[in-house]
């Protein structure tokens, strides 16, 4: 078993590509995969949407979260941050830094760190709640919900 590299998987995007040219909208999640030397590991969504913002240079991507965005202070409800951009991307990192639990991806400073990554490519960048009715919809169509990243 041989695992394959970003560009042996490139093939496979030209699918993904002709969805979205015929205005299809992905959702895209982390999984389980295995790898040769784990054995098995962690495929983090957040890079997936990441290597194909790279490759295709979508207008947009939202990241959903169980949360509205991106906080200050995730105890409190009134510290959502709705414009991360170079002015306080600084202060941003130290906030979840200090204040974020970490998962087996790297918790939301590495979910963080992607976002600015794919902004940084001229993509809009939008972290909203999928646990919200209509939050999906709503981030289409271009409503100021959550957090937006422009760097």
């Amino acid at each position: 078993f041989k695992q394959k590299t970003a560009y042996e998987i490139m093939p496979s995007l030209v699918g993904s590509e002709m969805c979205i040219r015929e205005g299809f909208i992905p959702l895209l999640w982390g999984d389980v995969s295995l790898d040769p030397e784990k054995g098995c590991d962690i495929v983090s969504g957040d890079y997936i949407i990441e290597f194909l913002a790279r490759e295709l240079r979508p207008d947009k991507v939202i990241f959903g979260t169980d949360v509205e965005g991106i906080y200050r202070d995730p105890k409190d409800p009134t510290s959502l941050i709705p414009l991360i951009d170079e002015r306080n991307l600084s202060d941003v990192r130290k906030f979840l830094k200090n204040t974020q639990k970490i998962d087996v991806t790297g918790g939301m400073i590495e979910k963080l760190n992607s976002i600015v990554r794919i902004s940084k490519l001229g993509v809009l960048v939008q972290v909203i709640s999928l646990l919200s009715s209509g939050n999906v919809y709503r981030a289409i169509k271009g409503e100021k919900i959550g957090t937006i990243v422009r760097i």
